[in-house]
């Protein structure tokens, strides 16, 4: 294991203490990065609850990864309590101006509560950080983190409400969720459902997948192998109008034999939303948006190890470049015993 050489100890008779802030240049720079990267995380973000492009979903990602580890660095580098809880105010501005065209008083509070969050988990980083004697980014992280990414969850989930309520989410433009990402979410589903049903396939077109069907059934009849090919065809497409005319009473639409199985499976799915009571109607776009909050909570060790690893990285590049040091703090402290 590699041994650092370490500053010489700080005790309570230093002029410089260990509890006071240094360097506010290099201060303001870490504040830049984390108001930078909170700002790309929410507009990005937007970005991708309107068009439903992936490459918006990446770079917000992305940004809230960043965000999150220049934060855990500022857990550590920045000592006086009232400067971090000032540039967590900051960085919700930045977060606010990403979601500039959604603002409205409940985005306000919605952004406030993030920002109090951020507090929250700056304080339960710093309280550990106090209990430990040397450095140790991962249980740090573990205490300061998660609350950090609920924070940046309950943006989210504001951010696609706001989206969804200012329009008419039941129409196909302005559904709940596009039908790009929806296809995104069944693709997994598709070799699970070609285990059970081999001739449908989310990417063909529907026409295709009861063409396969039908033939399927025929064959194994041991009757069609004996009629001819313009009989075969007849009855091949007598099972399709059928098997049309079912899925179309059962769904409530009308299939598309051109359109994509995952295409149609959207109508239907919006089709079925529409036709709830609308006091059911009514809840929808909330809980949706706790959907998406828990969703982001439940992959939250996978966000908080990237964004741990990331710190850490950052963390060791600049104590090689010298943007901070290393230092054993010495204390001495009153203490009761029996005796």
């Amino acid at each position: 294991m590699e041994t650092r050489t370490l500053n010489p100890t700080l005790n309570k008779e230093d002029p410089i203490t260990v509890e006071v802030d240094r360097a506010l240049s290099k201060i303001v720079c870490l504040a830049g990065f984390a108001v930078v990267s909170a700002f790309g995380f929410s507009y990005f973000l937007l970005r991708y609850i309107e068009n439903g492009d992936s490459g918006f979903f990446w770079l917000g990602a992305g940004s809230g990864i960043i965000f999150l580890s220049v934060f855990l660095l500022n857990v550590f580098f920045i000592k006086a309590r009232w400067r971090a809880n000032l540039i967590i105010f900051i960085e919700a501005l930045g977060l606010l101006a990403g979601l500039y065209s959604q603002f409205s008083l409940s985005l306000f509070w919605g952004i406030l509560a993030a920002a109090l969050i951020l507090i929250w988990a700056g304080e339960a980083g710093l309280a550990e950080i106090k209990n430990l004697l040397t450095v140790k980014f991962w249980r740090v992280g573990k205490r300061s983190l998660p609350k950090a990414i609920l924070a940046l969850s309950l943006v989210s989930g504001i951010a696609y409400y706001l989206n969804v309520a200012k329009s008419d989410w039941r129409e196909p433009k302005n559904f709940l969720i596009s039908e790009p990402t929806f296809e995104k979410i069944i693709k997994p589903t598709s070799p699970l459902l070609k285990k059970f049903f081999p001739a449908v396939d989310l990417e063909s077109a529907t026409g295709d997948v009861l063409r396969n069907l039908a033939l399927d059934q025929v064959e194994k009849n041991p009757e069609f192998k004996i009629l001819s090919q313009s009989q075969k065809k007849v009855i091949i497409e007598k099972l399709i109008e059928e098997s049309e005319k079912q899925l179309g009473e059962a769904t409530g639409i009308k299939l598309g034999r051109e359109k994509r199985v995952g295409e149609n499976l959207y109508y239907i799915l919006l089709q079925k939303i529409v036709e709830l009571p609308e006091k059911v109607q009514s809840v929808i776009p909330q809980a949706a948006a706790a959907l998406i909050v828990l969703t982001i909570l439940s992959v939250s060790w996978l966000i908080r190890w990237l964004a741990t690893v990331m710190a850490w990285i950052i963390y060791e590049i600049l104590l090689a470049l010298g943007f901070a040091v290393l230092a054993m703090e010495g204390r001495s402290r009153e203490i009761v015993l029996l005796k």
